[in-house]
């Protein structure tokens, strides 16, 4: 049975929380954005956008190396910039688990728009190697999820 490391709540810039665990047997950190959950139906953002990046083979519980993390928060910034203007949506929480690179916005009811912004956004030379899903979480039961999961 795999345990998990209790909820650390050490801050990070710009109002994150950082959670040690394990998803089954592999170490994670997620980072959860506080306070958000009160905005939860407002803003019109009602679809959940999971932005994967795989780093490493799945399996393996590998980290991301240094050089991994930098180019990751290249691309986080670029699609926070991207996807947080006008308020179309916001970044509610990230992991890093068995390979892969998660983020998670909740954004409006537009995805033809999020394919817009993120391709304005993303480098076209040099593309980052992400994948995204998007469906609807109009109670954002992902983001609450991730929360408990974290408080236990």
């Amino acid at each position: 049975m795999s345990k998990r490391k209790s909820f650390k709540n050490r801050e990070i810039p710009g109002n994150w929380a950082i959670c040690e665990t394990y998803i089954g047997e592999f170490p994670a950190f997620a980072y959860l954005r506080d306070g958000v959950g009160k905005l939860v139906g407002s803003h019109g953002w009602v679809l959940k956008a999971r932005i994967f990046w795989e780093y490493e083979v799945s399996g393996t519980g590998a980290m991301p190396t240094d050089e991994q993390m930098k180019t990751m928060i290249e691309c986080e910034n670029l699609l926070v910039a991207a996807i947080e203007s006008d308020k179309f949506g916001i970044l509610t929480h990230s992991s890093i688990c068995n390979g892969v690179r998660i983020w998670c916005f909740y954004i409006k009811d537009d995805t033809q728009e999020l394919n817009k912004r993120i391709r304005r956004a993303l480098p076209q030379n040099n593309p980052f190697p992400i994948t995204i899903e998007v469906e609807e979480d109009k109670e954002w039961n992902e983001y609450c999820s991730a929360w408990a999961h974290c408080r236990l």
